[in-house]
């Protein structure tokens, strides 16, 4: 069994950290909710800590933080619409994809 990476020891030293998906036959994930509740659950990350380690950390970890990665005038990217009570059930919820429709 590999050993977890010390996340929440690293982000109280103030380390940035991105989260993804790694589609490989090791690590067989393609879903950022489940992502980001793994990190919650496995590296105690607070919901605000994943969300914003899924979306603007990782986007800045690839150099792209100026054009995506958070929702302002001018960046690019694409949006899903959740029917859910508040942002935080998107972590809730893993993979509950009855729950959410792409719309760009």
């Amino acid at each position: 069994k590999l050993k977890h990476p010390p996340v929440r020891s690293m982000l109280d030293k103030g380390v940035i950290v991105a989260l993804g998906t790694d589609f490989n036959p090791n690590a067989y994930c393609v879903s950022m909710l489940t992502v980001m509740n793994l990190a919650c659950i496995m590296f105690r990350m607070s919901m605000e800590e994943a969300i914003v380690a899924a979306t603007l950390n990782s986007a800045a970890s690839v150099g792209k933080s100026d054009m995506y990665g958070s929702i302002e005038i001018g960046k690019w990217g694409d949006l899903v619409v959740f029917a859910a009570p508040s942002w935080e059930h998107i972590i809730y919820q893993m993979n509950a994809s009855e729950n959410y429709y792409p719309c760009c």
